[in-house]
């Protein structure tokens, strides 16, 4: 990417002083440099997904169809006391006891149910880059979508020196 107050932008390439290096050269540093601080792919690999299993046992995913039919349970229980209150079944106060019941129980499954559906995107996005990441960490590969993000999220600095280029990772 240029950027646009870069004096090879502006200027012109004659009039930059920046070291420049090919793509391939880079990634191919990088690429070694993370399998150097990786070490064993397979335990770099097992501790990603022991981290993505805490995550779903906080967040227990099968819940939410039980959850949903709760829901479906409380809205025909409202309907039910509502019948009773019309039909002069139940006074008043009982109808207003129930119904206050019921919202909150509503209220309280309806949170949990969107908890569940975030965390559900969430771990799905997670086993997603997990899977690109051990890609890229198995392949030496730099052409997924999530490589850009793994680099920052890696790579505290990336020094070029005239013999030599050194990755300095955030972790590790």
């Amino acid at each position: 990417r240029w950027n646009n107050a870069h004096p090879c932008y502006t200027l012109g390439c004659s009039a930059c002083h920046s070291r420049h290096i090919r793509e391939d050269i880079l990634t191919k540093t990088y690429v070694a440099a993370l399998n150097k601080m990786t070490g064993d792919y397979d335990k770099v690999m097992t501790t990603l997904q022991d981290s993505a299993d805490v995550l779903s046992k906080e967040y227990p995913i099968e819940q939410l169809d039980e959850i949903s039919d709760r829901i479906i349970e409380i809205q025909t229980e409202v309907m039910k006391v509502h019948r009773k209150k019309q039909q002069g079944k139940i006074d008043s106060d009982k109808y207003e006891q129930q119904i206050e019941k019921l919202k909150q129980e509503l209220q309280e499954n309806e949170t949990k149910q969107h908890e569940l559906q975030q965390a559900t995107t969430k771990i799905s996005h997670i086993k997603d880059w997990m899977k690109e990441f051990g890609e890229h960490l198995e392949t030496a590969q730099m052409d997924g979508k999530y490589d850009g993000v793994v680099i920052k999220k890696l790579v505290n600095k990336i020094k070029m020196y005239d013999d030599r280029i050194v990755v300095e990772f955030k972790y590790g």
